[in-house]
């Protein structure tokens, strides 16, 4: 598919209106499917893009040919509409015979031979039906927000397409350059420097290119990047003081997993004077611990936790990933959990969980992933609550812990990660057969041999766990089966008083008043 675009749109990820007063046409004289709908526009090229290859551009408004909303898809060939029974979905088929009957390919006869019978307006006014369909979302691409990505080269590469396959305009600044990600135990590279990482960003800056309305931060290579990152956010931040919610910092702190660091032991401390400056934390089990200073051995422990970081560091929203505790060991079918909290107006955690199948290989990047979709639902599910005008994009007390857009947000995410790694597994399984019928690289003989051939299986087996997210992009876009990836709310008693951690200035809170929470109060 070629996208040629001229004018971007606005971003409703998800939001569906009201179309009855909406047609789409299709015009048989030069080709052109136009709508006054963006919805329609949208569900319809999607539909299309599987059998059309489809030129399209976004026409400004008042140049011919005129529309409303100033859409237009250049179709190059002749097709017809068919619309099924029950009303979910529309296909479109090639018609290869129109021609014969004094149609052209840039002025074809519609309705003049027996496939194109059916009157194409009549049937192309029918996509409205579409609007109703229970699969996928709608969503349509934006220069409304730009985001700010800070990862290493292996993560930029997954989180940057996630993000912009969901129509995030993203720019990237790499904070290691490797060859490959370290699953394949070896590679080239080098770990970017702190007054690059800098740099870069003045860059970014000086071209007037820094007008981000979100930061999504991953792995950092040193406590001096860790800190480079956080003076960009606050940067930031302070630039759009005057509109609440105009700026949002995610922050995965990348550090270690399963009981093991895998960063300098300055990093740690580096990432705990920066929480609360972030808006959303997406901590590991193991990451969640080394920020709370909690041991997290059952729920009650992790509630405790996420309470800690809620209260101690101001974090409004967090999500702990990779969740295993030991009742879960019970299970008949392995599980990974997520739980998330959005803060209340006192701090105290709104807990849910979701649960999604585990798979028994390591895939690389999920994390990644994870924290790109995030972002685009989490935005797509405040702009739908109409948070993107308040402070930390904070729900109100009132709103119920499964109703939070950080949980709606998560089942869409879950939704697509898990269809994504299943197609990975099975196209793993593919490449293991072929590797099983295939001789061995090696058909020498000796020790040296054996582990040129052990190693050259481990490479090949890393390879083949590479996470299919280009050719699966579609179920990123629209994720299915959301309802088995439902939030359930957890109520867990915690009664102990928690107080609230100083920042590095020794400040606690900034405002009006003495009490903890409300006032500005400082060590001495």
């Amino acid at each position: 598919m070629i996208w040629c675009f001229r004018r971007f749109n606005d971003l409703l990820l998800g939001k569906k209106h009201a179309v009855d007063d909406h047609t789409a046409r299709l015009r048989s004289d030069d080709q052109c499917l136009y709508t006054n709908s963006n919805e329609i526009f949208y569900r319809t090229l999607q539909l299309l893009s599987d059998v059309l290859s489809i030129h399209l551009f976004f026409d400004e408004p008042g140049q011919a040919p005129p529309t409303s909303a100033g859409l237009i898809a250049y179709l190059p060939n002749p097709f017809v509409f068919e619309n099924h029974e029950d009303r979910e979905q529309l296909t479109f088929q090639p018609n290869l015979h129109c021609n014969k009957y004094g149609g052209s390919a840039r002025n074809p006869r519609f309705g003049s031979c027996q496939p194109c019978k059916r009157n194409v307006d009549a049937h192309i006014k029918q996509v409205r039906s579409m609007t109703n369909c229970s699969k996928g979302s709608l969503w349509r691409y934006s220069t409304e927000w730009r985001l700010l990505h800070y990862n290493s080269y292996v993560g930029n590469t997954m989180a940057t397409f996630v993000m912009q396959a969901l129509g995030c305009e993203v720019s990237a600044i790499n904070t290691v350059q490797f060859s490959n990600h370290t699953g394949y135990k070896q590679f080239k590279g080098r770990k970017t420097p702190a007054e690059e990482v800098a740099e870069l960003y003045e860059g970014l800056k000086q071209s007037r290119l820094n007008d981000f309305d979100v930061l999504l931060s991953g792995y950092c290579p040193s406590a001096g990047v860790v800190q480079q990152v956080g003076k960009i956010a606050r940067e930031t931040r302070f630039a759009s003081t005057t509109k609440p919610g105009a700026f949002f910092w995610v922050l995965d702190p990348v550090m270690g997993d399963e009981g093991k660091i895998y960063v300098s032991e300055e990093v740690v401390p580096a990432y705990k004077s920066l929480l609360r400056d972030a808006d959303l934390i997406l901590p590991n089990q193991f990451e969640a611990e080394l920020l709370s200073g909690v041991t997290i051995t059952d729920f009650k422990s992790l509630a405790e936790a996420i309470r800690v970081l809620h209260r101690s560091h101001r974090v409004p929203h967090i999500i702990i990933t990779s969740v295993r505790l030991p009742h879960d060991e019970d299970e008949q079918e392995p599980e990974l959990s997520i739980v998330g909290s959005t803060a209340d107006s006192d701090f105290n955690p709104r807990l849910f969980r979701l649960r999604v199948p585990a798979f028994p290989v390591f895939f690389s990047g999920t994390g990644d992933m994870f924290a790109a979709l995030m972002v685009a639902r989490l935005r797509e599910a405040c702009l739908a609550a109409e948070l993107l005008s308040t402070a930390h994009w904070q729900s109100p007390d009132e709103v119920a812990a499964t109703e939070l857009p950080l949980a709606k947000a998560a089942e869409k995410v879950l939704a697509s990660m898990h269809l994504v790694l299943k197609k990975t597994m099975e196209s793993r399984q593919q490449e293991l057969e072929k590797m099983e019928s295939a001789q061995e690289f090696n058909t020498g003989i000796g020790e040296e041999a054996d582990k040129d051939n052990e190693r050259d299986k481990y490479l090949r087996l890393t390879k083949a766990a590479e996470v299919r997210v280009v050719r699966n992009w579609k179920d990123l876009v629209y994720p299915p089966d959301i309802e088995a990836f439902k939030a359930h709310a957890v109520n867990v008693e915690l009664s102990t008083n928690v107080s609230v951690e100083p920042d590095e200035l020794g400040v606690v809170n900034m405002g009006t008043g003495g009490e903890i929470g409300q006032g500005a109060v400082h060590q001495t």
